[in-house]
């Protein structure tokens, strides 16, 4: 997951809405729906993409240092779940760049999009003159060619946007991609998440799915120099479409396994960008350098996965009672050193996204605020009753006993965890935690191996809470039990849910749009299939004299995390090495 640098907001295609309307919210957000709603083509770049000056003859090289967990499997294939943010925006890149901190878009292997009037057409024009890293040119038959292949081969979809795609074609060098239902609502995951690929070399892989992509061919501004368990070194596209751009010759993504060991490289500056949680970061890593720097925007909610299959779990009295009985005040403070603010129960972010929390059903509920004595009475009116160890049983004896998984270098998330299994204990209900290795916690949670799990869905905040809800509640990003899934995790499903998702796409007005995001808040309030914790911000760590171009407050071009794709592209195209 990955970053862009620098644009002027002024005068530009991109500041358009659909018919007029703009959505409430701060920095005037603008809507992923409202944007993609107008039949207008959008042509002009949000991000400069005009030729700059050649590159400083010595080479140059920007280090990433990010925690995750693991080491490098060197497979850059973009349509593997646990491989695709080592080549999305670097390697294989998107049709538009979408910011999802504000929605303003940018041409990128597309130079225009248009609209049908019923929102059930979008035809693409390619952009002419970029080359594959081989020498070949992309054309609009390796758009198609890639969109067909992901409707061909339903594993590659990790958007879920093959339910609405009914045909994928060309006609000279644009794309025309045809739906069942009006999909604008879809047009981020299409222009922004999808790593356009060669059908000179994919149209011969065999198992597009597992096929490792070691020497990945791309149009993007990075090449895979060499990889290594320890280390991918990517190095700069001299073909490069951008004319002058990047200006980094190098950048190295080491294979770190602990947040501290991360927390050191930035600090000691031996890493100039970072994506993970410092815990005192004022005096650990600000006070270190007056030259680094912090803006680590809010962009969605970390929380608990609950695995709605579990017999136990699957009991809405015992998925309440956690709700209540979780202080999430006391997680935001000790868990997270007060960097991230507690999360509503809705799942909307607060105050940012004021305008679609639904009130009046989580005032109901008391937005499920920490209430221990709540907690239990749930339970207790639910049938249960205290057994050994003063843990709840249900009426045949099986105790409220579960397990969570989470990723074990995420020292944050690891005491979010334990600080959550205090809380329950406090309420009668047992829980084992499990530090485990990111490989081994993203596939529990995609194939339904877990009782609960920590996480969060898709961060996508240009759109309200709706990318957020998608994301959990979409029964399109579930899958059955040992099927990975996209992101609903918990394996909720409602078909009058799936219903107000797909008719947001018709939803022309702020109005009608915030009615119905409204609405779709029920289940996060009335079935409870995950715990919002603390809101999820876009760590970002850097030096800024050690470059410049970085997204800030003033100028959120991008996503500034390093651990967001395809961001992390564009912010290095944008970077300017200061020596």
């Amino acid at each position: 997951m990955h970053i862009r640098p620098d644009r002027g907001y002024g005068n530009e295609a991109t500041d358009k809405v659909a018919g007029g309307y703009k959505l409430r919210g701060k920095s005037a957000r603008y809507s992923a729906m409202a944007l993609a709603a107008a039949v207008v083509v959008v042509g002009s770049p949000a991000v400069s993409i005009s030729p700059s000056v050649a590159s400083a003859a010595a080479p140059s090289t920007l280090t990433i240092s990010a925690a995750d967990g693991e080491t490098w499997p060197c497979s850059f294939n973009p349509f593997n779940p646990n491989n695709y943010f080592f080549s999305l925006g670097m390697v294989n890149e998107e049709l538009y760049y979408v910011d999802s901190l504000t929605g303003h878009m940018t041409p990128w292997l597309a130079t225009a999009y248009k609209w049908s009037d019923n929102a059930e057409e979008l035809t693409w024009t390619i952009r002419q003159g970029v080359k594959w890293s081989n020498g070949q040119p992309l054309t609009a038959a390796d758009v198609a060619f890639t969109f067909n292949l992901i409707k061909k081969n339903p594993s590659l979809d990790l958007n879920s946007i093959d339910p609405l795609l009914s045909s994928v074609t060309t006609s000279g060098d644009q794309v025309v991609m045809k739906f069942n239902a009006p999909a604008v609502t879809e047009f981020y995951y299409i222009a922004d998440q999808v790593g356009i690929v060669p059908e000179s070399v994919w149209s011969s892989v065999k198992d597009p799915l597992t096929y490792q992509d070691a020497n990945p061919v791309g149009t993007g501004p990075y090449l895979v120099g060499r990889c290594t368990p320890q280390n991918i070194e990517y190095v700069k596209n001299p073909n490069y479409w951008q004319p002058g751009k990047p200006k980094f010759d190098k950048v190295e993504l080491p294979a770190i396994l602990t947040n501290s060991v991360a927390n050191e490289m930035l600090a000691n500056g031996s890493a100039q960008w970072g994506g993970q949680y410092i815990p005192d970061i004022n005096t650990f890593y600000m006070a270190r350098n007056k030259a680094n720097r912090d803006w680590s925007p809010p962009v969605g909610v970390n929380g608990i996965y609950i695995n709605l299959k579990d017999p136990l779990l699957s009991d809405l009295a015992v998925r309440q009672a956690m709700a209540y009985g979780v202080n999430r005040e006391l997680i935001s403070k000790l868990g997270e050193g007060g960097e991230a603010p507690p999360a509503s129960q809705s799942g909307v972010l607060l105050p940012e996204q004021k305008a679609w929390f639904n009130s009046t059903l989580a005032a109901k509920y008391n937005d499920y605020n920490y209430d221990p004595a709540k907690a239990v009475s749930v339970l207790e009116k639910a049938g249960f009753k205290r057994g050994s160890g003063g843990i709840f049983e249900n009426s045949k004896g099986q105790q409220l006993a579960f397990s969570i998984v989470v990723v074990g270098a995420y020292s944050d998330a690891v005491a979010d965890c334990q600080i959550f299994g205090q809380e329950m204990s406090q309420i009668g209900i047992k829980i084992t935690q499990e530090d485990l290795s990111t490989p081994a916690v993203s596939a529990d949670r995609a194939n339904g191996k877990f009782q609960l799990a920590y996480g969060g869905p898709p961060q996508i905040t240009l759109d309200g809470p709706f990318g957020i809800l998608r994301g959990l509640l979409y029964s399109a990003n579930s899958a059955p039990i040992g099927q990975a899934a996209a992101s609903n995790f918990e394996r909720y499903s409602s078909p009058h849910e799936d219903s107000l998702i797909t008719s947001l796409a018709s939803a022309t007005s702020v109005t009608a749009q915030e009615a119905l995001v409204k609405q779709m808040q029920a289940p996060m309030l009335e079935d409870v299939p995950f715990l919002p914790l603390t809101e999820a911000t876009a760590q970002n760590e850097n030096n800024s004299a050690f470059a410049t171009g970085w997204p800030t407050s003033s100028n959120p071009y991008a996503n500034p995390s390093p651990t967001t794709q395809p961001d992390e592209g564009t912010v290095l195209v944008n970077l300017v090495p200061t020596s």
